[in-house]
This record gives C-alpha cells, structure tokens and sequence, in this order.
C-alpha cells in the first residue's frame, strides 16, 4: 500500500483503529450509514482515477521517452527493462493502480459480507482516497503538479512496508541513467 510521504498521516489509521475498537458500531446503528459512506468514498475514488484516465488519453505525446528498469521480484525478472512514451508509461501506471483499488475493494467487500469484519471496512474510508489522492498520477494529472524531482518518471517502485526506500536518490538515479543507455544501445542494435 503506498502511504504518504508525512510520518503523521502514517499514524492516523492506528488511531483510527483505535478508536474504532472503542466503539461498536454495529450496536450504535452506525453501519448502514458505514456502507453507504464506503461506497461513496469507492465511488469518488474510481471517479478520480477515470478523471485521470481521460486527462491522460487527451495528453498529446510530446515524444519524451521512458525508460522502465525490469522489474525483480525474488530475484526473478517478471517484466523486462522497456522503453515507453510517457503517455503509455502513465496509462501502464493508471491500469495498476486502477487494479490495485478494485482488487481491494472486492476483497473487503467480500470479507465483510462473509465474515462481516466492520473495521477495515471503516479503515477504509481513510486509507483509500489517501492512497489515490497522493499518488503521482494525481499529484500530476489532477493537482497540475510538475513531473520532477519525486514524481519523475518512471515512479520509484513502492517499497515494503511504505517505508522510504535505501537507495540514495543519487545512486537510483546514477543506476537508472546506466539501464537506459543500455537499453538504448539494445535497441539501436536492434534496428540495423
């Protein structure tokens, strides 16, 4: 799950946990209102990131390149290093994330129809739209941010646990200079 870069907003869903087994919201009454709220919140979730869809399918392509390092899982490359435009390398981005939410929000809405678990579904309400509201695609595409410095493309993979990664900015970035030259010679080789 990707958290926000402020310690702080990382602490509020332990509060909210908190608080939540403090109350019972099922006593109180409160759970259809809980329903309802987590699916507006879904709603306008899925409503952003079709926003952000549309705003990048619009976006002309200024020719500007990516190149995608391969992606290591285990040791065992699963997706070879690419070259891409940024407005596929967003798309590919947007596919993930918009995967990312509906596999979630399948599988709580499973677990708490079958096993009727009340507090994830209100954890829910928080950690969703941070999750969306804060990822670089929104910060780009919505919020008008420009593609520097953190929001670079292409996006550093999101680490275990939400914590920041190891690798110095620099070191990263010298490693990603060297995978795109030679990606770029592959390719050129390629063509002759």
């Amino acid at each position: 799950a990707m958290m926000s870069g402020n310690p702080m907003m990382n602490l509020i869903p332990m509060g909210l946990m908190f608080l939540l087994n403090q109350l019972d919201i099922e006593k109180r009454g409160w759970l259809p209102y809980l329903r309802i709220l987590f699916g507006i919140v879904q709603a306008t979730c899925c409503t952003t990131m079709f926003i952000v869809r549309n705003r990048i399918s619009e976006q002309a392509d200024a020719g500007g390149k990516v190149y995608v390092p391969a992606v290591k899982q285990m040791g065992v490359e699963v997706k070879p290093a690419m070259e891409q435009t940024t407005k596929e390398y967003d798309l590919a981005k947007w596919s993930e994330q918009m995967q990312q939410l509906t596999i979630g929000f399948l599988m709580l809405s499973f677990f708490h129809a079958r096993m009727g678990y009340v507090i994830p579904l209100a954890l829910q309400l928080y950690t969703t739209p941070l999750q969306v509201f804060e990822s670089n695609l929104v910060k780009i595409h919505i919020r008008k941010m420009p593609a520097v410095g953190k929001l670079r493309r292409p996006f550093p993979p999101p680490s275990m646990f939400g914590m920041p990664p190891v690798e110095s900015t620099e070191n990263s970035q010298a490693k990603l200079e060297k995978t795109a030259k030679k990606l770029a010679a592959k390719i050129s080789k390629k063509g002759k």
